[in-house]
């Protein structure tokens, strides 16, 4: 028969339990022994990934959610709040948007400072974004454009013979 318990069960006087041995998997009772060194063992595994303290992680890691973050960095120090160092011929972050949502949004907050992108080569930052969404680079380029073209707002490009021609009028 299996009583029921109320207050802060005990052992009956002269009773005598036993733990159940690690990895048990059935309906007895546990005592407090047993869960104690069941969550401590786990909590030192090296296979589970830890709320807190430094780790290094492999493998593939699937972060699944329709309605939350599926990652959120708090970064409220000066330090990173989601970093890649990519030293391979590999991509450092990528996103894969299939849907209508967005595939990469960084959202300042009012009156915050710093860019929200920057890319550096050799400690020399060479283009920013800041967070009005001014672009500041050493240079412009448009794939398959030439020296004698000149870029316009809308994208497309044009030849400096235009400008002359306009120039002369």
């Amino acid at each position: 028969n299996s009583p029921i318990f109320t207050g802060t069960p005990s052992l009956p006087s002269g009773a005598t339990a036993y733990t159940q041995m690690q990895g048990a998997n059935n309906n007895e009772v546990a005592t407090t022994n047993f869960v104690n060194n069941a969550v401590r063992t786990k909590a030192n595994d090296n296979n589970v990934v830890h709320l807190s303290g430094a780790e290094t992680i492999t493998g593939t890691k699937s972060f699944n959610s329709t309605t939350e973050i599926g990652i959120r960095s708090n970064n409220s120090g000066n330090c990173y709040g989601i970093y890649s160092d990519n030293s391979s011929s590999g991509i450092g972050y990528y996103t894969s948007n299939s849907g209508q949502g967005k595939g990469f949004v960084v959202a300042n907050a009012l009156n915050s400072f710093g860019n929200p992108f920057e890319s550096s080569y050799a400690g020399v930052t060479n283009f920013t974004v800041n967070s009005l969404g001014n672009i500041y680079a050493n240079s412009f380029a448009k794939t398959g454009g030439k020296a004698a073209q000149f870029l316009k707002a809308d994208g497309s490009v044009d030849e400096i013979d235009v400008v002359r021609n306009i120039a002369k009028e």
